[in-house]
């Protein structure tokens, strides 16, 4: 979709190789790479490389690429004497799986800001990176050894009353 003098219209995308979109008007558009492309929707790999170009912006202005949903910035790019620019971007290694919008904003050649929005599908762990080891082997190992060696207690002394007694 294409956000322009406060109105919004929808726009086809349209794949253009096994790992990139593009999308937009005659007069202002974008693409977007990442891993893969299923149906119309751009895959991006959680903590995976992307990238995004847009044109019709205003040369000289800066152009910036966000991921929608928790908003986060990917990338800034200078827009070029031509109104295009290039932004390479990672996606972030705690982002969530499944479906996202991603926007290019800018400011186009009639000076008015300017959004494109197209969805894609982000596949990985997202959350928190795992960190240290796992330990629940050892601890149910050092679980059972102490309740065994618990138990083993219990019965020797029981063992000891009974031969006192008799």
């Amino acid at each position: 979709m294409i956000e322009s003098d406060g109105s919004v219209s929808p726009l086809s995308i349209v794949v253009t190789g096994p790992s990139s979109i593009s999308f937009g008007s005659q007069d202002i558009g974008a693409a977007l790479s990442g891993a893969n492309v299923d149906g119309t929707a751009l895959g991006l790999n959680v903590g995976g490389n992307g990238s995004a170009s847009g044109f019709g912006f205003q040369p000289g202005s800066t152009a910036s690429v966000w991921i929608q949903s928790t908003p986060a910035r990917l990338g800034t790019a200078t827009v070029d004497g031509n109104g295009d620019f290039t932004s390479n971007f990672v996606v972030p290694a705690d982002l969530a799986s499944g479906n996202h919008t991603v926007q290019l904003q800018g400011i186009g050649f009639d000076g008015q800001p300017r959004a494109l929005d197209a969805g894609v599908t982000v596949v990985g762990t997202g959350g928190l990176p795992a960190t240290g080891s796992d330990l629940s082997l050892p601890i149910i190992a050092g679980s059972s050894l102490l309740l065994a060696g618990g138990l083993g207690v219990v019965a020797s002394q029981r063992s000891r009353r009974r031969s006192a007694q008799r």
